[in-house]
């Protein structure tokens, strides 16, 4: 989340950075979005 919100990278620089596929990177965002939003308001989390 560093990478892609606070430092500004697109996908394809933050999967370079990180040695891992653009998927994998797409994936890890959306898991820690999810999970960032369970934490700071449950009632909007997805279930």
């Amino acid at each position: 989340m560093v990478l892609r919100f606070f430092e500004g990278l697109s996908v394809e620089e933050t999967a370079e950075r990180m040695g891992r596929s653009r998927q994998c990177v797409r994936s890890l965002q959306f898991r820690a979005v999810r999970t960032l939003a369970k934490i700071v308001s449950p009632e909007l989390a997805i279930a």
